[in-house]
């Protein structure tokens, strides 16, 4: 009987084998943590498409739009999205809830009554900044001023040490949304500096004067700030 004598040895061959394997196991586990990222991507993307989707189809399913008005009504279905800042006083969510609720037709002329100045009546817009850290939409009510077609605010904080969390925000990304009574609009902030600043800072103390008040409490050079529409 003649005996078939294999090309290779057994031992060999094992060997090759387990190693063989062991190279797939190990390059399955290095490629795991790659796939599940890639799949994590995937559901990102699918959870912001599904959310633009939505706003337009609200906007699409909405009564018929004059002409110019979907531009207005998308400002309206992003600004919606909008939370109220951090850590406010109680009058001002209440303001800004009151704001927010009429769609603008109360709440843009404030009225309050300021100890050792007396009543005081003065415009109020609603700035929607994104959150340094977070990513989130933040808004809150802040007298303004204008200036030509620009509207121009005051990082006060009522003299606090500190410059505002909607400021610091800025500071970091300058597009912001801005809402003037029933009028929406985005726009660009900008610290003012130099002669621009003290000529606005005067024009700042006629609507709100406890402004020279809260200078005299703090030493840092209260911010002030315009607004500048885009399109």
């Amino acid at each position: 009987m003649r005996i078939l004598r294999l090309p290779f040895r057994s031992s060999r061959w094992a060997r090759d084998a387990v190693g063989f394997c062991y190279m797939r196991i190990t390059l399955k586990a290095d490629i795991i943590p790659y796939v599940r990222l890639w799949i994590a991507t995937q559901q990102l993307c699918l959870s912001l498409y599904r959310h633009v989707i939505g706003l337009l189809l609200k906007l699409i399913l909405a009564d018929p739009l004059p002409h110019g008005m979907f531009y207005e009504r998308w400002l309206e279905a992003t600004m919606a999205e909008a939370k109220l800042a951090p850590n406010l006083p109680d009058w001002i969510v209440e303001h800004a809830n009151r704001y927010l609720a009429s769609g603008g037709t109360d709440g843009h002329m404030y009225k309050a009554t300021v100890p050792q100045r007396g009543e005081i009546t003065a415009p109020a817009l609603l700035l929607t900044t994104i959150g340094r850290k977070s990513g989130d939409k933040f808004v809150l009510p802040l007298f303004y001023g204008t200036e030509g077609c620009s509207y121009f605010v005051i990082a006060s904080k009522g003299g606090a040490p500190q410059h505002p969390g909607w400021y610091r925000n800025i500071l970091v990304n300058p597009d912001v949304e801005v809402q003037v009574g029933t009028k929406k609009m985005n726009a660009r902030a900008r610290t003012t500096a130099g002669e621009e600043r003290l000529r606005l800072w005067k024009k700042a103390l006629e609507f709100w004067p406890p402004y020279a008040d809260y200078q005299l409490k703090t030493e840092r050079e209260i911010p002030v700030v315009v607004l500048d529409p885009v399109q």
